[in-house]
């Protein structure tokens, strides 16, 4: 069984309620393999996450920093909002068709205009914001 938490202490509780339930899993099957990932979690967030989803003694734990060479940066300047979801169209349609990415947005409004304008654009697009209004 894998689970993918992401921001599980600072949002579960705020966000999603299954995610303070996950510990029942370890509980309820104790023998099951339960892989965690995060790539950005503190040494202090790790250990809270392994106590809250009862995981304890025989665990392996592996780290990598976040800055991987599988992973590629763009920074664009935003000058205007037009100006720069036509520069991102642009960048994903010029150097990443057809593969994966992640925009940041600084908030909920704005990752839904941003997915709407990709759409627009035919780049297939969902928009994900873990923050309220």
């Amino acid at each position: 069984m894998k689970l993918k938490l992401h921001l599980f202490l600072l949002l579960g509780h705020d966000i999603r309620r299954d995610y303070s339930e996950l510990g029942q899993l370890r509980l309820n099957y104790p023998k099951i393999n339960i892989t965690l990932l995060t790539a950005t979690a503190t040494l202090r967030v790790q250990q809270d996450i392994l106590q809250q989803l009862n995981i304890t003694g025989n665990y392996k734990l592996f780290t990598q920093s976040f800055n991987r060479s599988n992973l590629i940066y763009e920074c664009i300047s935003k000058e205007s909002n037009d100006l720069v979801l036509s520069q991102i169209v642009n960048l994903i349609k010029i150097n990443y068709q057809n593969q994966c990415g992640i925009i940041y947005c600084f908030s909920r409004v704005e990752c839904d205009r941003t997915a709407q304008y990709l759409l627009a654009h035919n780049i297939h697009a969902l928009s994900y914001s873990c923050w309220f209004k």
